[in-house]
């Protein structure tokens, strides 16, 4: 009796033994945004972070990114010192060198599942849910779509007059800028 009763007990504190798994430097973070000047979609990916997930039971129980701001990099050093100036992350400022998502709620792991979460930036905080794909072991893609002006990122240009008449027509709900409000956000986790 004594036997079976602590194979139980140790099998119970096996089984539920948290993991903390570090966010591999394979990982890829990374965006796309439309540019509607040259009618193209901008891609661009962030080179420094840090994160760590902790897994329990088969559930994600926290996540934790880190994202140094100044790393962006959309292949265009021009553009991406704008994109570190005042008009967009103003990476200057003590408060503007990081960006975060913090996920505190228990969630199940599954082949897709949704993470909800905490993204900080420029100093503002908004609610966001990651769509997850469980793509391998402990690999995982995820997605959202934010609003770029929600985080103070609202530096924008209407589209010169000849540029805007020939768009208008195909774009619903286009408000006639350089730049749409609307960035997809794209992950690719490897944990270890």
């Amino acid at each position: 009796m004594k036997f079976i009763f602590t194979t139980a007990f140790l099998t119970m504190a096996l089984t539920s033994h948290a993991a903390t798994m570090k966010i591999k430097n394979t990982s890829k973070i990374g965006f796309e945004i439309t540019k509607y000047k040259v009618a193209q979609v901008v891609a661009g990916s962030f080179k420094e972070f840090t994160g760590t997930v902790t897994v329990e039971n088969n559930e994600m129980k926290t996540v934790n990114v880190t994202i140094q701001a100044k790393s962006i990099d959309t292949g265009s050093e021009k553009r991406d010192e704008h994109l570190r100036s005042g008009d967009f992350f103003d990476v200057s400022k003590e408060g503007n060198k990081t960006i975060t998502f913090i996920s505190n709620k228990k969630v199940a792991i599954a082949e897709s599942f949704k993470l909800p979460g905490t993204l900080k930036m420029k100093g503002k905080e908004k609610n966001v849910t990651l769509d997850v794909k469980k793509i391998g072991e402990n690999k995982f893609q995820g997605s959202t779509v934010i609003n770029k002006d929600d985080f103070g990122l609202a530096w924008n240009r209407p589209l010169e007059k000849s540029a805007w008449e020939s768009l208008k027509s195909s774009l619903k709900g286009f408000a006639g800028n350089i730049i749409g409000n609307m960035v997809t956000v794209k992950v690719n986790i490897d944990l270890n």
